[in-house]
């Protein structure tokens, strides 16, 4: 194995006095020594700078820049320009990782330095609830002609129904020079979104990709957050993004394989844009069978991922239905505040039927044929049908 690699780790820096120091804090243990952390400053009217010029003053690998507010994409870049080393990561200042992040994803790296890119799953916290997303595409490395096989996936895997790969620069490590070239196809004026079409254009410059099965980054969701707030003007940034997705699609000759995935992309986010104007969510939503809108039910949700939570939040609103269990093979793993069991809890409860609120079809199939075995009746599982709707 050849030495470990010096890997420089890139925190833009907006306003994030309250969440700065969890974030610094989680960068400074981290097990993997050969980083250098450069928190660049785009224009912060708190005490970010207070916090940032702290860690500085005790550790040498901390460096502090102060810019005029720009946005995302010139702070990112910025990041780049002062960086030293040949392979990056990103950590928004809000959110935080496990100590061994970067000994994780730098390993296949100091393995095989041919890698471009090493893509890892991020841990959503919001509020009381948390759950893992990962890559939708299978686990593992893909050289140049794997690659294109896989790119009518990246932006949008229609039979997922999700991202290919997630689009967010965290939960990545990326090679320095390919970033810097990736940026010149890159759009400065987007405001939103704007990760899924960095992600989308560097992957079509890549060579070969690791694809892990993998989650050491906390996302975390406050209600000041970008995510959670848009003005009506940033509607004209999705036309910026539309137009931008063609222009690499087009360049790199991938266009008639992925025009099906960037419509997808385009109209949920004009769909989550509308609906945050007007106060909504845009979510994914499970149709509930019209019996179980009618009379008493009892209820165990099987998955307590990101699917999971989002049908236990969707049957809460139902005074009719009880949830008696919430059911997960990896429930040692999740805390909740709503306590998770494992399956061997099944055999003791009463119910009406078990819905399997789970993304991957192959894990969904192993667990009916479990359920089966276990002597539970084909009619009380449940497999529901998922459609975008406003809440």
């Amino acid at each position: 194995m050849s030495e470990n690699k010096k890997v420089s780790i890139i925190v833009p820096v907006y306003n994030k006095e309250k969440y700065l120091t969890s974030c610094l804090t989680s960068i400074e243990g981290q097990t993997y020594k050969n980083i250098e952390v450069l928190l660049v400053d785009d224009g912060s009217v708190d005490g970010s700078a207070d916090i940032c010029k702290m860690i500085v003053k005790r550790d040498r690998r901390f460096k502090y820049v102060y810019q005029k507010n720009c946005g995302q994409i010139p702070t990112r870049q910025r990041g780049l320009q002062i960086s030293t080393s040949e392979y990056v990561a990103f950590i928004d200042a809000d959110d935080r990782i496990k100590e061994n992040y970067i000994e994780t994803l730098m390993k296949p790296i100091n393995e095989d330095e041919e890698l471009d890119l090493v893509t890892s799953g991020l841990i959503y916290n919001e509020k009381n609830k948390s759950w893992i997303q990962k890559d939708s595409i299978a686990v593992g490395i893909y050289d140049e002609i794997k690659i294109k096989h896989v790119l009518d996936k990246v932006i949008y895997n229609v039979a997922m129904d999700t991202q290919g790969i997630i689009h967010s620069m965290s939960g990545k490590i990326f090679r320095k020079n390919l970033l810097e070239r990736t940026f010149t196809y890159i759009n400065p004026k987007l405001t939103l979104w704007e990760d899924g079409i960095t992600v989308f254009t560097y992957i079509c410059m890549s060579k070969k990709i690791k694809i892990m099965d993998y989650a050491g980054y906390f996302y975390i969701q406050y209600d000041d957050s970008t995510i959670h707030s848009i003005r009506d003007d940033d509607i004209s940034t999705i036309e910026d993004l539309k137009n931008n997705y063609i222009e690499v699609s087009k360049e790199f000759h991938v266009y008639e394989i992925t025009k099906k995935e960037i419509a997808k992309q385009i109209s949920l986010a004009y769909a989550v844009a509308i609906g945050r104007i007007f106060g909504l969510k845009y979510n994914m939503q499970y149709e509930i069978p019209v019996e179980m809108q009618m009379g008493k039910w009892n209820i165990v949700i099987y998955g307590a991922g990101k699917r999971g939570n989002e049908l236990k939040e969707q049957l809460d609103e139902y005074e009719n239905i009880h949830i008696v269990d919430w059911i997960d093979i990896n429930y040692k793993n999740i805390h909740r505040e709503h306590e998770v069991h494992g399956i061997e809890r099944i055999e003791k409860l009463e119910f009406d039927g078990i819905i399997i609120a789970i993304e991957n079809r192959k894990v969904v199939h192993e667990v009916i044929d479990a359920l089966l075995s276990m002597g539970i009746e084909y009619r009380k599982i449940y497999e529901l049908e998922k459609k975008y709707s406003y809440v």
